[in-house]
């Protein structure tokens, strides 16, 4: 089986809206206390520089793991990081586009999971639509977090 080869991988946003009070004049809050402007994309970005961390930790595939469990490690912590964002409290300045940020996220473990799979089975298809999937949510989460400020999120390489 060929190596796996995804040039960026990228997220995005879900979750329930919870509207409690004032984040700051005017503006309402989503989830945990709102983080000011300058203060979200330190947060946002300590939290993707984690994830790097942890994924620069998994060896490679064919040196002490196969290509189906590193592509299952991924994914597991592509969607750790999903969780870790959405612990973030955002105001409703930039609250849809962090909801984006997060539902992208979750997608791209979503699609490492079924990477993941196709590689086990050794479905070509599956492998071919996954990279598809997962080149597409990378430049998803490239516009998102230039919308957001969190230019440490951009963009990955494996």
């Amino acid at each position: 089986m060929a190596a796996l080869t995804v040039v960026t991988v990228v997220l995005a946003s879900t979750g329930c809206s919870t509207t409690s009070g004032s984040g700051q004049a005017g503006e309402d809050r989503d989830g945990p206390a709102p983080l000011g402007a300058d203060f979200y994309p330190a947060a946002v970005t300590e939290i993707c520089a984690e994830t790097d961390e942890r994924l620069a930790e998994l060896p490679t595939p064919g040196d002490g793991i196969g290509e189906a469990d590193w592509a299952q490690e991924v994914a597991r912590a592509v969607e750790a990081e999903a969780d870790a964002l959405g612990d973030v409290g955002t105001i409703s300045a930039v609250r849809d586009d962090h909801r984006s940020f997060i539902a992208n996220t979750r997608d791209q473990a979503a699609s490492w999971a079924a990477l993941s799979t196709a590689i086990a089975a050794g479905d070509a298809d599956g492998i071919d639509l996954a990279r598809t999937e997962l080149l597409e949510l990378s430049r998803g989460r490239i516009d998102l977090a230039a919308e957001l400020g969190v230019g440490g999120c951009r963009e990955r390489d494996f």
